[in-house]
């Protein structure tokens, strides 16, 4: 999550402030997906996650909000509902093949 800035603030999309609220953000939801009892076979599979973490959160916060609960909840839902969709959709390419 370190690379928000390195990512998003040169292009004006988040302020200073909005990025260290991000960070935490960030540093809170993966704690929370981490409790939650989520495994991960692999370091390869912790990066995926944490990228897929971060691109959740900053789609979200790219919609406006700032809440800190609020965009920990929806950047895990997000998260989640893009995972299932990739799922289903490589089970349906299996199936076909």
């Amino acid at each position: 999550m370190r690379h928000i800035d390195e990512m998003y603030a040169g292009d004006g999309a988040f302020h200073p402030e909005e990025i260290g609220l991000l960070v935490a953000v960030f540093d809170a939801a993966w704690q929370r997906l981490l409790k939650s009892g989520a495994k991960f076979d692999s370091v390869r599979e912790v990066q995926a996650a944490r990228d897929r973490l971060g691109r959740s959160l900053i789609e979200v916060a790219r919609c406006g909000e700032r809440d800190p609960r609020r965009l920990c909840d929806d950047a895990l839902l997000h998260m989640t509902q893009s995972q299932r969709q990739k799922a289903t959709i490589s089970s349906e390419k299996r199936e076909a093949s």
